[in-house]
């Protein structure tokens, strides 16, 4: 079957996003100049719905010559 040439939709996404040092013993997240965070409570309003999770980590390393 073909793909139709024609499409409408809208789209609402809601989004979260936090960067800070995880402590899954404390259930938190530690946000610089903001403080400890409970994980339960950020994601309150996405319980019961379809989530994609993502989590990265950065390490920097300068190379001396």
């Amino acid at each position: 079957m073909a793909k139709s040439k024609l499409t409408e939709k809208i789209t609402e996404t809601h989004q979260l996003s936090a960067e800070g040092v995880l402590d899954l013993d404390s259930s938190s997240i530690e946000i610089e100049e903001v403080g400890a965070l409970s994980l339960e409570e950020l994601l309150t309003n996405f319980n019961g719905k379809t989530v994609k999770l993502s989590v990265q980590t950065k390490t920097e390393k300068d190379i001396e010559e």
